[in-house]
């Protein structure tokens, strides 16, 4: 006989049954609200001239780092690796540039 497990999410305001989660990028934080549809449709009623005014990200969906590394493709990975090496970072020859490298390399005004 197979089993199903059955995952009740609880309202995250109220403690009711949530229906939805519902996502939101507030700067560089994200949070989740697990919401009945009562709450949802509350929520999104308050947001909604927010919402109604902004303009949709370009990088919707892209985590920081990504839009970060590619936001840097102006400087090769071989200047950012010998860039780190001269001042005494480690970085492997090979595969992804940590963010705190980068970061590093553009406050050093590259």
């Amino acid at each position: 006989m197979a089993r199903r497990e059955v995952i009740v999410m609880e309202d995250d305001l109220d403690g009711s049954t949530a229906e939805e989660t519902i996502t939101i990028s507030i700067g560089p934080n994200t949070y989740q609200l697990d919401l009945s549809k009562k709450n949802a449709d509350k929520f999104r009623k308050v947001v909604a001239p927010y919402v109604g005014a902004a303009r949709k990200s370009p990088a919707s969906g892209r985590s920081r780092s990504k839009r970060r590394s590619r936001e840097h493709m102006g400087a090769s990975p071989q200047t950012i690796r010998a860039w780190a090496s001269a001042h005494g970072l480690e970085v492997s020859s090979r595969g992804r540039i940590p963010a705190h490298v980068i970061e590093q390399f553009e406050a050093d005004g590259n």
